[in-house]
């Protein structure tokens, strides 16, 4: 039998997710590279279902970050005023 040479695009998308969350706050700028290339793949597998952006009840379940991608407790005028756009969840 032939080795599976493929992985679930699924299966990545949470690995992908997992680290949005989890990783530490100094590695915004790796969150933001993966980001990026999630989208892309999401995309070009016509399995790109739009995203959210982390808030302080998400991140309660972090094990080390603590920065938010949205802050609905603000004005909406001000949600993303101080956050971190990398820490998002792709459905």
């Amino acid at each position: 039998m032939a080795k599976r040479k493929t992985i679930p695009v699924e299966h990545l998308k949470e690995r992908f997710n997992n680290y949005f969350l989890n990783s530490d706050d100094r590695e915004e700028a790796t969150r933001t590279n993966m980001g990026s290339m999630l989208a892309d793949i999401l995309i070009s597998s016509g399995n790109y279902h739009g995203f959210q952006y982390l808030s302080k009840g998400n991140m309660k379940k972090s094990m080390f970050g603590t920065t938010i991608g949205i802050d609905q407790e603000k004005p909406e005028a001000e949600w993303f005023i101080g956050t971190d756009s990398s820490r998002v969840n792709y459905f």
